[in-house]
């Protein structure tokens, strides 16, 4: 994180409890106290309780831009705060009991608690009542299930957003009904909804932050918090439930999006069209798989970090680390190169290459011989190692060799 961000990120948190945080006072105060210390009534009290270093103080200045509020540090600063407007020194051994109890209910900057214990505090998929364990395939997750006739299959993926597919068939002749709930868990904070008949508007009004939780589900009820009935809540998720009514014989797709805009398909056609953009888009992304003689290695770059790095970004997270480890494996293998790819002759464990290229996924294939060659169609370049573009696109399979 850089100065500039850390900074930003303390100001904003700043910002945050002057605003939402109310202060802790159960009966009068003395605000005589307060004035024997020029400390102003009409503003907040924040206490701080550390040393006041450069990028704090940065952050307090910035902040006292946006809102106004009495800074109280009760210990030594590491610099000047000539320039903090409505900022008092009173250290720790120096406030009498009568004021400390004072900055006790009025302070702002207070650490907050509950034992309230969370009832729906993770994702989850539910079908009769039943949580269903998905399965990664990358680069989304899969099950398909039967309840009392019905075949459920279930996708999971990521394209603007992350989305739920569900796909229903009725194997029976009479009508079926299966009860379904989605639960989506939000970080903690205080949150606004506005429900309209296909989306779910949610502002975070701690950091401004929106979202939109996309459905079409006529039949569908929603709740808003862990605490039922309390629409704002800092224990915030998306609930929802549905009894789906199925005709024998019948089909049913339902689509979820839970994203930063409004989108949903307008039928089962688009709906598949869009799960197969998701895919492209992953395999541009991770467009490398390698076989070698290092099985634990090749199951590592191959599926094992993929599949962290894209849990991450399914939880609307980032896994830098595995990222940059993926991204220094890449690197051993293969590099790119101002017109094509270049495949590292000296890692002698490397067996082939699968890369995708326009659309689709290419072979290369390693040998070992007593000549440099590439082979590709019916054509053999010695002394041409160059996996260009214009290769890619008349050629599914190739083959280099290195001289051992």
């Amino acid at each position: 994180m850089t100065h500039k961000e850390y900074v930003e990120r303390l100001k904003e948190e700043i910002i945050n409890r002057v605003k939402y945080h109310a202060p802790m006072v159960s009966e009068g105060v003395d605000y005589s106290l307060l004035a024997a210390y020029n400390i102003d009534e009409t503003l907040p009290i924040f206490v701080y309780k550390k040393p006041l270093d450069k990028h704090l103080c940065q952050a307090f200045l910035e902040a006292k831009k946006q809102c106004d509020f009495n800074l109280i540090l009760t210990e030594k600063p590491r610099i000047s705060t000539k320039k903090l407007k409505n900022c008092y020194i009173i250290f720790e051994d120096e406030i009498g009991g009568n004021l400390s109890l004072l900055f006790e209910k009025l302070n702002i900057n207070y650490s907050l608690k509950s034992d309230y214990k969370i009832k729906r505090n993770k994702e989850f998929i539910k079908i009769n009542n039943q949580e269903i364990k998905l399965d990664f395939i990358p680069f989304y997750n899969h099950k398909k299930v039967m309840f009392n006739g019905v075949i459920c299959t279930i996708k999971q993926f990521l394209l603007n957003g992350n989305n739920i597919a569900i796909d229903l068939a009725n194997t029976r002749e009479e009508l079926n009904e299966i009860s379904l709930e989605i639960n989506i868990p939000l970080p903690r904070g205080y949150y606004f909804f506005k429900k309209y008949f296909n989306r779910i508007e949610i502002e975070n009004l701690t950091c401004k932050n929106k979202a939109i939780f996309n459905y079409f589900l006529p039949e569908a009820k929603i709740n808003f918090s862990c605490l039922d009935g309390i629409f704002s809540s800092t224990f915030a998720c998306i609930n929802l439930t549905a009894n789906i009514a199925i005709k024998g014989g019948a089909k049913k797709t339902m689509f979820f999006n839970f994203g930063s805009e409004e989108f949903l398909p307008n039928n089962p056609k688009e709906m598949q069209e869009i799960f197969s953009l998701s895919q492209q888009s992953m395999y541009e992304i991770f467009d490398t798989k390698i076989i070698s003689r290092n099985d634990a290695e090749d199951h590592l770059f191959n599926l094992e970090l993929p599949k962290k790095i894209w849990k991450a970004w399914s939880r609307f997270s980032c896994d830098q680390a595995n990222e940059e480890r993926w991204l220094a494996l890449k690197s051993r293998y293969i590099k790119n190169v101002d017109c094509g790819i270049e495949v590292n002759r000296d890692n002698k464990q490397l067996k082939s290459v699968k890369l995708y290229r326009q659309g689709g996924w290419k072979s290369v294939y390693i040998v070992r011989g007593d000549s440099t060659y590439l082979f590709a169609g019916r054509t053999k370049y010695y002394n041409y190692t160059l996996l260009s573009n214009e290769l890619f696109s008349k050629n599914n399979e190739i083959y280099l060799s290195f001289v051992n």
